[in-house]
């Protein structure tokens, strides 16, 4: 089962993008910066490679249920 959290870190001041499968964390990102590293755009590139693995994730489990329910 796939599971997405929001983790705030009130020592940071920042939170993360936490996702999770079967359990197991297999993305975290951070909207955390440096004051060096402000700029007027961020890089968010990696959102789509995200919800392309949370898609086939989530079909993989979809089957996993199909052949347990016998559907």
């Amino acid at each position: 089962m796939l599971e997405i959290k929001i983790v705030h870190d009130d020592e940071y001041y920042c939170n993360d993008l936490v996702v999770l499968h079967n359990g197991e964390e297999i993305r975290r990102h951070s909207d955390g910066m440096e004051p060096e590293d402000v700029m007027f755009y961020r890089d968010l590139s990696w959102v789509g490679d995200a919800i392309l693995e949370a898609y086939e994730l989530g079909k993989k489990d979809s089957k996993c249920k199909e052949e347990k329910d016998g559907i």
